[in-house]
């Protein structure tokens, strides 16, 4: 465990210093759902007036509205690229924004493949544990081929995210990142499961065999 956390302190960097690393024209992936990017997307967003034509990924995001396109007022700095579009991407001005639909399964081979260009992929992952790997969660397969991918990946520590058990793709060690970001560890926002109904309960029956 001392090795381990001492390339997490080796990897430790802050939000701003993360940030300082993006360049006009890259492309930055946040990920998707409750993992989505929030230490970076806060520093980056002060960098609005000095960038141009950067590229933000997101799909179905749950965390509040993106910063980076609150902050450029503009719209010069920053446009978004979804793979699904939810809520959150809906508040950014089509004009500025495009898709790329796909079929869920097949976005991990795209990303793999090349099809997909990431410069900097920044989203949220659970501490190291005991054998220095971070887990994502949720959709993991697709994160791991995101956070594999990119040019850089810049791990966002969220210590309210727990470890999955599962797979090798719920998790990615902890040599596997270029940097790690600590910050005020916001709570996984859950999506609220209302009581099954007996059509419900009839599905569920015939799912299960």
């Amino acid at each position: 465990m001392s090795s381990v956390m001492g390339e997490f302190r080796r990897k430790l960097i802050t939000a701003e210093a993360a940030a300082a690393m993006i360049k006009s024209n890259d492309v930055v992936d946040y990920y998707a759902f409750n993992a989505s990017s929030r230490y970076m997307d806060s520093a980056l967003a002060k960098r609005a007036g000095e960038l141009e034509n950067v590229t933000i990924r997101s799909e179905l995001r749950l965390a509040p509205p993106m910063q980076v396109f609150m902050a450029d007022t503009m719209g010069r700095a920053f446009r978004l690229e979804s793979l699904f579009r939810g809520p959150i991407e809906n508040l950014v001005p089509r004009e500025r924004s495009t898709c790329i639909p796909s079929r869920l399964g097949s976005y991990e081979g795209m990303f793999r493949n090349g099809d997909m260009r990431t410069d900097y992929a920044s989203f949220m992952v659970s501490p190291p544990d005991k054998d220095g790997y971070l887990h994502f969660c949720p959709s993991p397969a697709l994160a791991k081929a995101d956070a594999q991918t990119a040019r850089v990946f810049i791990a966002e520590i969220n210590e309210t995210y727990f470890t999955m058990r599962g797979s090798e793709d719920c998790r990615i060690h902890i040599s596997e990142a270029d940097y790690i970001v600590e910050g005020d560890n916001p709570p996984i926002m859950e999506v609220p499961s209302p009581a099954p109904n007996e059509v419900d309960a009839k599905i569920a029956s015939f799912v299960m065999q």
